[in-house]
């Protein structure tokens, strides 16, 4: 009991030396300083949070724009040296096309291959193709063109042939070559040879 007392009178004088002090303006200001600051503070958070998470999404955008301009100007240099590299080449272009065209386009070829037969006074007996597409969707695949052709003549003229096959301005391989002869003419003295062919001829499907 005399504890609680001796308590009861110590608290008491801590709570008279404490308004007392409290009464003194210097920490009376102080102390309302504080709670001044705290009190900005603590309704100023809440205040500014909001606009500091706008500046940081409008600072995320910024970068993510930059980002995306900078990926489009690589885009656009790479796009002007490839435009600057197709007008270097664009004279060549019809020769290119011409070695590896567009679609099959296999009369012309068969003509080119008449032209030859007969500007080597030879016989074109028989031409066949295999089955290729004539329409259809373009997937710019290199594609053969198979064929088989016959063609009967001398031997230096079917040698002229094949030389100037060689120098044909599509691309053309030979898979497979096979001459046959036989005797020809009233007497059968004539010997007349007979070239098979088998070739591919390239174009872009």
């Amino acid at each position: 009991m005399v504890n609680s007392k001796e308590g009861l009178r110590r608290y008491r004088r801590y709570y008279r030396n404490l308004q007392g002090l409290y009464q003194k303006p210097v920490v009376r200001d102080f102390t309302f300083l504080i709670f001044s600051l705290l009190t900005v503070a603590f309704f100023g958070f809440f205040a500014i949070r909001p606009s500091l998470r706008t500046i940081g999404e409008l600072i995320k955008e910024v970068k993510d724009k930059r980002m995306a301009s900078e990926k489009l100007e690589q885009k656009i240099n790479v796009l002007s040296i490839a435009q600057r590299e197709y007008e270097s080449i664009k004279p060549d272009l019809p020769a290119i096309y011409a070695v590896l065209p567009k679609k099959s386009d296999f009369s012309k070829l068969v003509k080119q291959l008449e032209y030859l037969a007969g500007k080597n006074n030879s016989t074109l007996l028989n031409f066949r193709i295999q089955k290729t597409s004539l329409f259809g969707e373009e997937k710019k695949e290199l594609t053969p063109l198979e064929f088989t052709l016959n063609i009967s003549g001398e031997y230096k003229n079917l040698k002229g042939f094949l030389e100037d096959l060689g120098k044909l301005d599509r691309l053309v391989k030979v898979e497979t070559l096979d001459f046959q002869k036989k005797k020809a003419g009233k007497e059968k003295k004539e010997i007349l040879l007979t070239l098979r062919l088998d070739a591919e001829g390239y174009y872009l499907q």
